[in-house]
């Protein structure tokens, strides 16, 4: 039912925000009352987070003690979501910049901001690395919704926001640390020997893999979160640069014809893709022969601004674009190294990142 609710509500939820960037009073006036909505959300520990301090190599940060594996999590956070919207807009529209007094930049909590979208993504990473089998198909289906062409736009790439917009505020060395505990990885790093000593146990063969499959996956989300920055308004970049990017990664996959190619990108509010004003850009069109259909193939020259970690792609994608550009190197007689593209610059509000 909530994702039934989400999916009526996304292109209402994009068109307010395109709304509240038309006028710069509307945006500012609205981004002030949703951070007092998601400053009251966070007023107060709940059951299970208790303040603690880590230290690590000399570091050390103030959190809160909480499990995502043992405490409540949803993967419903549309107010920390809005928040991520409009500021992207402070940034696109350079309100952030002409109206700096106005703003209550300078209240933002960093810790706050990433906390629940953090919790999210944690919560996916333990489920691709097994440890909620037990909860059944239900948990395993929002997931998929999370990271669904339907619903991303306004649910996991607004955690991805929001993350780098906390992440650009404060110290690296506090969220990494942060991170490690909410990925429930911080004794490994911070204790000597753990590591050593808790995989020598054979009895734990389940939860050694378990560790790997999460440290891999926090990786990946430090690569997302630096390598990430087409949407505009965090890089230097416009809608066109985004769409370009969302066709030259289907096509690194294989060869689609347009109805698949438009089924994995997302639509707007008039079930436009904008598809048809980049195609010609990026890709050639192979006519189809007596049976079968018509083609689109990624041009040779676009082949260089594929990024392994793209991160619209599934696990599954992301092997098989690897596997299909690894041969089509093999076949030009190239490094079959996949080196990843240059990257625009970061907007000015998310430059320390």
């Amino acid at each position: 039912a909530a994702f039934t609710l989400q999916m009526k509500l996304t292109h209402v939820i994009s068109m307010m925000q395109d709304w509240c960037a038309l006028d710069e009073k509307v945006l500012i006036e609205a981004y002030k009352k949703c951070l007092a909505v998601l400053m009251q959300c966070h007023g107060g520990f709940t059951d299970g987070e208790q303040p603690i301090t880590l230290s690590i190599c000399g570091h050390s940060v103030e959190t809160i003690r909480y499990c995502v594996s043992q405490e409540k999590v949803s993967i419903h956070l549309p107010v920390s979501r809005l928040l991520a919207g409009l500021h992207v807009l402070l940034s696109k529209s350079e309100v952030a910049y002409k109206f700096p007094e106005l703003l209550p930049l300078s209240e933002l909590s960093p810790p706050m901001l990433i906390e629940h979208p953090l919790r999210c993504l944690v919560l996916c990473a333990q489920v691709h690395a097994g440890m909620w089998r037990r909860n059944g198909f239900s948990l395993v289906n929002q997931i998929y919704y999370y990271h669904n062409v339907k619903c991303r736009r306004e649910m996991f790439d607004k955690d991805i926001i929001m993350l780098q917009t906390g992440v650009s505020m404060m110290d690296p060395n506090h969220f990494l640390m942060i991170m490690l505990s909410r990925f429930e990885l911080y004794q490994i790093f911070s204790t000597p020997d753990y590591g050593k000593r808790f995989s020598s146990e054979i009895t734990h063969k389940d939860v050694v893999q378990q560790n790997n499959t999460l440290i891999e996956e926090m990786l990946y989300l430090i690569i997302m979160l630096v390598g990430e920055r087409f949407s505009p308004g965090v890089g230097q970049v416009n809608a066109t640069d985004e769409i370009k990017r969302e066709i030259i990664h289907q096509l690194s996959i294989k060869p689609m014809a347009h109805s698949e190619l438009v089924k994995s990108l997302p639509e707007d509010e008039n079930k436009e893709t904008g598809m048809e004003s980049v195609i010609e850009a990026v890709a050639h069109f192979k006519k189809p022969g007596l049976t079968g259909r018509g083609m689109y193939e990624l041009k040779p020259e676009c082949a260089k601004e594929f990024n392994l970690y793209f991160y619209h792609f599934s696990r599954a994608e992301q092997s098989k674009a690897e596997e299909a550009q690894r041969k089509l190197k093999r076949q030009n007689r190239e490094d079959t190294a996949l080196p990843p593209p240059v990257l625009p610059p970061f907007c000015p509000l998310f430059a320390s990142l």
